[in-house]
C-alpha cells in the first residue's frame, strides 16, 4: 500500500533533478555558443573581406 506522503517525494526529486539538468546545460551549453558565435565573427570578418577584393578586382578591369 502507498503512503500518501509519498507521492511528494516523488515530484521534489523530479524537481530536483529537472534543476541538475538545468544547471548542467547552462554550464556545457553557454561556452559552446559562445565559441560558435566568436567562430561566426571571425568567419564574417573572413567573408568581408574576400567580398571586398572580389569587389576591387572586378571594379578595377572596368574602365
Amino acid at each position: 500500500m502507498k503512503r500518501k506522503g509519498a507521492s511528494d517525494w516523488g515530484s521534489i526529486y523530479l524537481l530536483v533533478v529537472v534543476a541538475i539538468a538545468a544547471v548542467l546545460l547552462v554550464t556545457f551549453v553557454k561556452p559552446l555558443f559562445k565559441s560558435a558565435g566568436e567562430t561566426a565573427q571571425e568567419n564574417l570578418d573572413t567573408a568581408r573581406d574576400v567580398a571586398g577584393a572580389a569587389l576591387f578586382l572586378l571594379t578595377r578591369n572596368k574602365k
